[in-house]
C-alpha cells in the first residue's frame, strides 16, 4: 500500500498487540515505511511478481474481500 495511505490509516490506530495508542518501533518510523514500499515495488519489477494494488485508480482503499478475491482469482491459476 502506497506510503501515504498507510501513514493516515495507522495514524489512530491503536497497537495490535498492546491495544494502545503507542505505535511500535516500525510504525513510528515514516522512512521505514517509505522505504520498505519501495523495496517492495522494486522487487516487484525485478522478479516479475504479480502485484496487488491495494488503492484503485479513483484513489480509494480497496476492501479486504475485493482484495481477497485477487489474491485468490490469482493463485487458483497454479493450483
Amino acid at each position: 500500500m502506497p506510503p501515504n495511505y498507510a501513514l493516515k490509516l495507522m495514524e489512530n490506530r491503536e497497537n495490535k498487540f498492546t491495544h494502545q495508542t503507542q505505535k511500535d518501533i516500525h510504525e513510528r518510523d515514516k522512512s521505514h515505511i517509505i522505504d520498505s514500499y519501495n523495496t517492495a515495488c522494486e522487487l516487484v519489477n525485478k522478479y516479475d511478481w504479480y502485484e496487488v494494488k491495494c488503492v484503485d485508480k479513483d484513489g480509494n482503499i480497496r476492501t479486504v474481500d475485493d482484495i481477497h478475491e485477487e489474491i485468490y482469482n490469482e493463485v487458483k491459476k497454479y493450483l
